[in-house]
């Protein structure tokens, strides 16, 4: 439709995975070839048969230990990835998601609310739960309708993975990330038996490889539709990692009497060599940026060409997930050891001031661009990840309180005999010898188990006083009351928490599944789609490392190029040029590419007009032959018109 609430671009995505895989390993290969052309020598595409000859001999070290590739092997292996590329041509690629976009915020709203239904009317394909029987695909077909991620976050190859194979890959990836949780505490149990220092740079180095093990779980185990929901995945894993590794590990490899013992190879002290080092190595790591610095000052300025040297100015890599984690596993750092260590409320507070201030630091000076993923990783934070650290807060400071004074030693009503009365010379437990006094009127004192968090029957939940073993109590009247306190204390949070995460998980799930949940946030924006100079469409492509720009995997002659979020004002025709449907010229024309078109009208207030053009006279525009390229037959369709052809294109709209 015409007017201000028109759509002006679509985007049909095909499930073409497998083929744009093997087109983009293809093209990598090319790449391979590129760099292997003496300088000076200009890389034709076209004629790869040419400049397999003109490849300079690969080392035979690098073809050992590197897998380097000379060029007629490269040739090789490219004409087998077209032989490939072909066969996958021939079979039938079926659309998987559709992507409109409005002109304005309030068109989308309205389609959106219209549109919206139940997954059980989609699952039951029921058109009575649609306002109109106008709504129905094809009259015969109800849609799963939702407002999608931002163009920039979208994962194009990941669009066609069914539930099944999304709910198979979680639990798999679930069971790898457990045992390499595993692996990291006997790691971190193993070097707590040499030092509580050597124990906390084995922590900071499980921390520091976290990332890494969990990104290469997720690219391999996993398949996601969005960056988000990357992104969220990425956070769940390394939050449970860096939990277990700097906290929960080190709780448990300990004795319950060494919570409080001074010195340092007790709990106490490890606590602080895990806060010293979050406060002291994690900036300097952060800041240094020993591969940036690599990349630029070394790597960058020796690189053999242009499109080389800029790969190693990019900025680096950052995940809002890797963020998120570092912030969270402070606080449960902080919140699970509050009890005994009360001066980590301090650590922490310096610790998130200083990473505040790096991190904006890096984001303008250190990190390059990073996709618009949206609110999932907020909300996963805040609705569950938060909310469980407050929940293990109250459990450690109930369980704290009561297992004071961590000595499981219980003092009886009875004065020690006279028999051992005197000074006398004592071993202990670690084999350090003590001098202990005993008169008439030392008492006598009995084991007890004061850790009432390993008791096993009775339980003791919440650790109130009742569960003390009789004859055996060791809480003053002081303690109990303040052990009552914080046990309710720790019920009422559960409950609370236990009510969130219902509502959460379960009400949220079945509400979906019986209603239609889609609610508008906010007030709708007046600004519409064509007087936004930064906002990008939807267009299918593939961001790939080693390449300046993202490979595009869809015909974008009918779209608007201000559309497409990259710009190369190196090459004459940027995008045919970082395209990947004309790699194989045979397919390129064939129905088994993503379709992108878009209606973008002429606004005036878009285009500023350049000096050439001013100084063009109008004959002189209109003498100029029509352009055979794809750019300057848009541009001379998006230049404007005269007031004399201003009814007829009115009409021509219409």
């Amino acid at each position: 439709r015409h007017g201000i609430d028109r759509v002006v671009a679509v985007t049909i995505a095909l499930d073409n995975e497998k083929m744009v895989k093997q087109l983009v390993a293809r093209r990598r290969m090319v790449q391979s070839m590129e760099y292997l052309i003496k300088p000076g020598i200009k890389f034709d595409r076209t004629n790869l048969d040419e400049m397999a000859k003109l490849c300079i001999p690969v080392a035979w070290w690098k073809k050992r230990l590197l897998f380097q590739s000379d060029g007629p092997k490269l040739l090789e292996n490219i004409r087998k990835k077209e032989e490939t590329i072909k066969e996958l041509a021939e079979k039938d690629h079926v659309v998987t998601n559709v992507f409109v976009t409005f002109n304005t915020e309030h068109a989308q709203r309205r389609a959106l609310t219209a549109l919206s239904v139940p997954r059980i009317a989609v699952w039951r394909n029921k058109s009575a739960r649609l306002s109109s029987e106008g709504n129905v695909f094809r009259g015969n077909k109800v849609l799963m309708v939702r407002e999608p991620p931002e163009p920039s976050s979208v994962r194009w190859h990941n669009l066609d993975e069914s539930f099944k194979t999304k709910l198979m890959q979680r639990i798999i990836s679930f069971t790898v990330t457990v045992g390499a949780i595993a692996g990291g505490a006997v790691l971190i149990a193993v070097s707590r038996r040499q030092s509580a220092f050597t124990a906390a740079i084995v922590i900071k180095v499980v921390n520091q490889l976290t990332p890494a093990i969990c990104k290469a779980i997720n690219n391999y185990l996993e398949s996601h539709s969005s960056d988000g929901s990357r992104q969220a995945s990425l956070y769940i894993k390394m939050t449970l990692f860096k939990w277990t590794s700097t906290a929960i590990v080190t709780a448990l490899i300990l004795p319950f009497t060494d919570s409080i013992r001074d010195g340092k190879e007790f709990l106490i002290h490890s606590v602080y060599s895990i806060f010293f080092a979050d406060l002291i190595i994690t900036p300097l790591l952060q800041i240094g940026d020993i591969w940036g610095t690599i990349q630029r000052h070394l790597l960058g300025p020796r690189a053999p060409d242009q499109k080389r040297m800029n790969l190693n100015f990019r900025g680096a890599k950052y995940e809002i997930s890797t963020r998120y984690t570092e912030m969270t596993k402070v606080l449960f750092l902080c919140f699970f050891y509050s009890a005994i260590f009360p001066l980590g409320y301090f650590f922490a507070a310096v610790i998130l001031f200083v990473n505040y201030w790096l991190d904006k630091f890096c984001l303008l000076r250190v990190w390059g661009p990073a996709p618009l993923i949206g609110l999932q990783i907020s909300e996963l934070s805040r609705s569950f990840f938060f909310t469980a650290a407050l929940v293990l807060l109250a459990m450690r400071q109930a369980y704290d309180y009561a297992g004071f004074p961590f000595d499981n030693a219980c003092v009886t009503e009875t004065t020690v005999s006279e028999a051992y009365e005197g000074v006398h010379k004592i071993v202990d437990g670690d084999g350090e010898s003590h001098t202990a006094t005993i008169d008439d009127t030392s008492m006598e004192y009995q084991y007890c188990h004061q850790d009432m968090l390993r008791y096993r029957n009775p339980r003791a939940f919440p650790p109130l006083d009742r569960f003390q073993p009789e004859g055996k109590e060791w809480m003053s009247d002081e303690q109990e009351t303040l052990s009552r306190m914080m046990s309710w204390t720790f019920i009422a949070v559960l409950a609370g928490v236990g009510l969130v995460f219902i509502n959460r998980i379960i009400i949220a799930a079945l509400r979906g599944t019986f209603q239609a949940t889609y609610k508008p946030r906010g007030e709708a924006s007046h600004q519409t789609f064509e007087d936004c100079r930064d906002v990008f469409g939807y267009v299918p492509q593939v961001v790939v490392g080693g390449f300046e720009y993202p490979l595009v995997a869809c015909n974008i002659s009918e779209l608007d190029p201000d559309l497409v979020a990259f710009e190369d004002s190196e090459r004459e025709y940027p995008y045919d040029y970082h395209n990947l449907i004309y790699d194989v010229p045979s397919i390129a024309e064939k129905k088994i590419f993503s379709i992108v078109k878009s209606w973008m009208a002429y606004n005036e207030k878009k285009e500023e007009e350049t000096p050439e053009a001013a100084d063009e006279t109008p004959e002189e525009a209109e003498e100029e032959p029509a352009s055979s390229n794809f750019l300057g037959g848009l541009m001379s369709w998006m230049k404007p018109k005269s007031k004399d052809n201003k009814d007829d294109d009115e009409e021509e709209d219409a």
